[in-house]
């Protein structure tokens, strides 16, 4: 008696099962399936992907490379003459020329501590988060706007304007000691003279 019950409950439970699925088949509002990738997934406000640097608004403070955990992110900057110093932000300065900034996002572990530091909030995660390569080089996103040839050409401005900083500050030394008064060395005072012992 119990082998035809299971039978009979095993058939019940499919029919139902089966029932369902016919009715969800002519019911396309309930479909869910994505059309990939011509769709794309939602993802949340918060969600946590790809990296993305505004470099306009960098200032190569290089906070955000210090607080990874995996140094995904490399950093080379060099300083800005005082003529080149930009503002960003309203009170940041820029005073470094980033010559490098790589992210390489096949070591990124998606915890966004390095965007928590920006002073500018250059540093943010975005929705993107499909970017899949063949070559692990390809996840090596570049951001730095500086080619070599300008970062070569800055650096050797940067040089002589120092060196011409440096000249300046010694002859304004020189000329601050040539103008000083000349100080007379104090002549010592004779020591007062002995008493002669009384008799």
């Amino acid at each position: 008696m119990g082998y035809f019950k299971d039978i009979y409950r095993g058939v019940s439970s499919t029919l139902t099962g089966m029932t369902l699925t016919a009715r969800e088949l002519v019911r396309p509002d309930h479909i869910v399936t994505i059309q990939y990738p011509k769709e794309s997934i939602p993802v949340p406000e918060t969600g946590r992907y790809r990296l993305h640097n505004n470099i306009d608004e960098c200032i190569g403070c290089n906070q955000c490379a210090n607080a990874c955990p995996v140094s995904c992110i490399e950093i080379k900057s060099f300083k800005r003459m005082d003529k080149d110093v930009e503002t960003v932000k309203e009170t940041q300065k820029k005073r470094l020329w980033v010559e490098q900034f790589d992210i390489d996002m096949s070591k990124c572990m998606f915890c966004g501590l390095c965007t928590w530091p920006c002073p500018t909030e250059c540093l943010t995660m975005t929705s993107v988060y499909d970017y899949s390569a063949y070559d692990f080089k390809e996840h090596i996103f570049k951001f730095s706007k500086l080619t070599p040839a300008e970062a070569e050409q800055k650096k050797a401005e940067l040089e002589a304007w120092t060196a011409e900083q440096a000249a300046l500050k010694a002859a304004a030394a020189a000329k601050k000691a040539a103008e000083a008064p000349a100080v007379k060395p104090e002549t010592p005072a004779a020591p007062p003279a002995e008493k002669p012992a009384e008799g």
